[in-house]
């Protein structure tokens, strides 16, 4: 490729040279070279900041609004006054809920009777199985007495029969004595089925059928029994405690919902919007106000499109703040990564501190954007370039080379401040015609001043 563009290039400078060395010969004696102004091209690293205008934004903005529905009662903030985190706002009214929670606290109260009752229901049953308890061991020694007084009397009358086999007892006597044995008999025999009617769920084998085995201790035996015997009632204080715990759950829950009835802030700021007043209705989830983070705003600006590519996040920027005259230093924070369709210019913010909360949103700025990296380009005054004649887009210089102009084609980056900026076609040292005449002809013999 370079190959054929020196092929391309190099002829038609040899007939220039050839025609210019041919002209000095023939028209020494007959013309006389024109004299032109020369500048010699420069390179110069372009300072490319911008400047522009813009606003002041709010970093962020939060909606306070509430969890319930209600009716604004109180209202403790306007718009443009500073809030802090937690401040109380305004306070909803919610009467079905203030209903509710009424029924709940006597649905608590009703739970916790019953528990109270089925407490002291629990008590009379262990006091009852402790009882029965006392009372069987007062049978055991009960029957043991009538035991040893029946033992006695049988031995009594086995002597007495001797006697009356002798003639010492009648008949009479003798008969009713083997009467009372029965009847001590008899009185023994219903004292051990009373015992056993009293024993009933206070035996060992209870105690196994429960799945439990038998303690070695009688202590721990009777309390084991009083706990067997009184699991109705520990069912009925459980069942009390799961409804004073239910209703607890209910009444936290009201009170909570209650409690999103204060309408708080969430963040630090300034009330931009409130957006109801006192005893208008509000609907669940609905912003009451409208919070503005101000403690860092945001300067905001457009770039045009054709400059959009030279700057990038991080950008140095200079921002002036005519209306409280303060000039502030920061960065590019954020670029717009689609451009405005109308405009065509991509939106862009940079942070600014705003601790004293100086800087109110909506306050116009001046930005001036400043490129890390400046670009170096060739330079020469405006009036060096010309238009070609046969296309307007095409921009040509006309350089000395050896005492002859040659046209040479540019590419302009831009023309600011009488400086024509140049992105190709010529190098830092060539000599260029400034202000070239329209007579002018690639190939004629110029003397420079």
């Amino acid at each position: 490729m370079r190959a054929g563009k020196f092929l391309f290039v190099v002829p038609p400078i040899f007939f220039i040279f050839t025609s210019c060395f041919s002209k000095k010969n023939d028209s020494a004696q007959t013309f006389r070279a024109a004299s032109v102004n020369t500048v010699i091209a420069k390179e110069e690293a372009k300072d490319t900041k911008i400047s522009t205008f813009g606003t002041v934004s709010y970093k962020t903005k939060h909606d306070v609004s509430s969890l319930v529905e209600g009716s604004v009662q109180n209202l403790f903030a306007k718009e443009g006054d500073f809030v802090r985190k937690g401040q109380k706002l305004a306070v909803l009214r919610n009467v079905q809920m203030e209903n509710q929670k009424e029924q709940y606290e006597n649905a608590l109260c009703s739970a916790e009777a019953s528990l109270s009752v089925a407490l002291s229901r629990l008590r009379e049953e262990e006091l009852s199985v402790q009882s029965r308890l006392l009372s069987l061991e007062k049978q055991e020694l009960s029957i043991r007495q009538k035991e040893i007084e029946y033992e006695n009397a049988c031995q009594i009358h086995r002597n007495n029969e001797e006697l009356h086999k002798l003639g010492g007892i009648t008949d009479v006597s003798f008969k009713s004595e083997e009467l009372s044995l029965q009847s001590q008999k008899t009185s023994i025999d219903i004292a051990k089925k009373e015992k056993q009617i009293s024993s009933l769920g206070l035996t060992d084998s209870d105690i196994v059928l429960m799945g439990y085995a038998i303690p070695d201790s009688i202590e721990e035996k009777n309390k084991l029994l009083v706990k067997l015997n009184t699991r109705s009632v520990q069912a009925q204080i459980q069942s009390a405690k799961a409804s004073v715990s239910n209703a607890e759950k209910n009444l936290q829950s009201i009170n909570r919902l209650i409690e999103e009835l204060t309408v708080k802030a969430g963040v630090e700021g300034i009330i931009g919007a409130r957006n109801f007043e006192e005893g208008e209705y509000v609907a669940a989830n609905a912003a009451v106000f409208t919070i503005l983070n101000t403690s860092s705003v945001y300067a905001v600006f457009s770039i045009q499109e054709k400059d959009i590519l030279k700057y990038h996040e991080g950008t140095p920027v200079n921002i002036e703040l005519p209306s409280i005259n303060r000039s502030l230093s920061s960065v590019i924070s954020e670029i717009s990564p689609f451009a405005d369709p109308q405009s065509g210019n991509f939106t862009v913010k940079a942070l600014l501190n705003n601790f004293d909360r100086s800087i109110k949103p909506g306050i116009f700025v001046k930005s001036t954007i400043l490129q890390t990296d400046n670009p170096v380009f060739v330079v020469l005054p405006e009036t060096a370039v010309i238009q070609s004649n046969q296309d307007k887009n095409r921009n040509i210089v006309y350089t000395v080379k050896n005492g002859c102009v040659v046209l040479q084609n540019v590419e302009i980056d831009s023309i600011e401040n009488g400086k024509a900026w140049i992105k190709s076609g010529i190098k830092e040292g060539t000599v260029v015609i400034d202000k070239p005449s329209p007579f002018l002809k690639e190939g004629e013999n110029v003397v420079t001043n």
